[in-house]
């Protein structure tokens, strides 16, 4: 509902509703809960997300992970996500696979309105498929190599919509 209406969400962003003790009662809640079933029978996730932004690709990825998104080829890795966990961050696919202690990567690749962000989720997501066998070898593409992996010291809880994510 909210993709065709070009909103983020209806009732609730959806990244916020990986948890238990959810209510059930308005679409991404329910949408949550489905997909909480199937990430409870997975060993990894690559979650790609995007934003109206234009700003540089990275990817969230902990320790246990940082392995497969540098062979991946992804560019700039940001870790250590989970030591940050509170309330204003909590309940998003990344803290609810770090609470089933599986591997997990969240792919930002920024502006979903423009074209060379698909193209880099898709080659993300081929990579990925690629390193585990799981389709040909052939539609593995080698990307930049990994130039930072940065970690996370601190956070801020934007008030807005209006920021930006910035490595400096």
């Amino acid at each position: 509902k909210a993709h065709k209406q070009n909103k983020r969400f209806i009732s609730k962003d959806l990244n916020r509703c990986f948890k238990k003790t959810n209510l059930w009662e308005n679409d991404e809640e329910i949408r949550a809960l489905e997909l909480m079933s199937i990430l409870d029978e997975s060993d990894v996730l690559l979650d790609l997300h995007s934003t109206s932004a234009k700003a540089m690709e990275f990817a969230f990825a902990e320790t246990k992970a940082l392995e497969l998104a540098k062979n991946i080829w992804i560019k700039n890795i940001i870790a250590w996500w989970w030591e940050l966990w509170d309330s204003t961050i909590a309940w998003d696919t990344e803290n609810y696979m770090n609470s089933l202690w599986w591997i997990w990567i969240t792919f930002e690749a920024w502006s979903h309105l423009d074209k060379d962000a698909k193209n880099k989720s898709l080659q993300v997501s081929l990579n990925l498929l690629s390193h585990f066998n799981m389709i040909d070898n052939s539609y593995f593409k080698n990307l930049e190599w990994v130039e930072k992996i940065a970690k996370i010291s601190e956070i801020y809880v934007s008030k807005t919509w209006n920021f930006n994510y910035q490595i400096q």
